[in-house]
């Protein structure tokens, strides 16, 4: 009997193998990095964070939970999936210029997905928890503080973009387009480790995904995370303190007029509801943009790329990608229940 083995055969199941390999790398990178990430956080929480919320250095509680929660995820976290991916073999997308035009075709996209992501989130969140689950973004985003901007204006937009678009789809793309997109944005969605952001972080992952792997080019979407985060850190807490539209509502509904006309602020809340008139009208444009243009949606062609399915089936079921998944799961839990279980 002839023991002939067909070589394209063969080759395609090293092709298989290779794949799956690089994205368990890929999966046990992000695993690894968030649990050394986050142990550290725990230790300088409990060294330092009684220093901090005595109140002896004077910082408000926004700026303590921007530098410990997050900045050691951009300075450490960050970093070492950037150092571990770099030692993978990449390929690049071709570079493609996007004019003014396609820009915002592409970013007016954001806020439909951003809507229907938070309501998503929002309110599978409260049905899980049988509404004691909060999201603690709410209130960070709602102080004006100049620790906060930094971490979400441009530490949040670069390194995201550095790690979730360009390491991860560099390395992957060449398995096929479509599966390195998919990756990238589940496993940047997950990465916020809660249901309230995970929705518009996956669909915004998808986006941002295929923009850079149409362009090449990752300060596009650097670009269009820093818009994304500038209007809900800087652009809406400040007009909402400017106009101090809660209370204005409040005397509006109580029919105090003199209180309205003293309180200086009606021209601020005129500008908050101009600021919302043009976000819906945004959101309109992004719907209508997302519809006339999604046929037009392309993924080239890879040397070598496998069959989407087993494309996926490689991304999705090897074992770090699983046990990413089991992390993601446990913190996911533990964010809808965080109220009683941390009491």
């Amino acid at each position: 009997m002839d023991n002939y083995t067909n070589p394209d055969s063969e080759m395609n199941r090293q092709n298989i193998r290779q794949c799956r390999k690089i994205y368990t790398i890929i999966a046990f990178t992000l695993t690894a990095s968030y649990l050394v990430t986050y142990g550290i956080v725990y230790l300088i929480s409990y060294l330092i964070a009684p220093v901090l919320q005595n109140g002896s250095l004077g910082l408000p509680a926004s700026t303590i939970t921007a530098i410990l929660n997050y900045w050691p995820m951009y300075v450490i976290c960050f970093p070492l999936i950037l150092l571990v991916l770099s030692r993978l073999k990449k390929s690049s997308p071709e570079i493609n210029r996007l004019g003014a035009k396609s820009f915002i075709k592409y970013f007016s996209v954001c806020f439909p997905i951003l809507l229907v992501g938070s309501i998503i989130g929002n309110v599978l969140s409260m049905l899980l928890s049988n509404g004691q689950s909060q999201n603690d973004l709410t209130g960070l985003l709602s102080a004006i503080d100049p620790v906060v901007i930094i971490t979400t204006t441009i530490l949040a937009p670069v390194f995201e973009e550095l790690v979730f678009r360009k390491a991860i789809i560099d390395r992957t793309k060449q398995y096929g387009e479509f599966t390195a997109v998919f990756f990238s944005a589940l496993c940047f969605g997950l990465f916020h480790m809660n249901f309230f952001q995970f929705f518009y972080s996956f669909g915004i992952g998808l986006l941002f995904g295929y923009v850079y792997i149409r362009t090449g080019k990752i300060r596009y979407t650097i670009i269009m995370h820093f818009i994304v985060n500038s209007l809900s850190s800087i652009v809406v807490p400040f007009l909402l303190a400017k106009s101090d539209y809660y209370n204005f509502m409040e005397m509006l509904q109580q029919e105090n007029i003199e209180g309205i006309l003293s309180s200086g602020t009606l021209i601020w809340v005129l500008i908050y509801m101009m600021y919302s008139s043009l976000y819906f009208a945004a959101i309109c444009f992004g719907v209508v943009m997302f519809c006339t243009n999604i046929k037009k949606i392309r993924f080239n062609s890879q040397e070598g790329e496998l069959k989407k399915s087993t494309g996926m089936k490689a991304a999705l079921l090897n074992i770090g990608t699983i046990v990413y998944f089991l992390l993601s799961a446990v913190f996911f839990t533990l964010y809808l229940f965080k109220e009683s279980l941390f009491q």
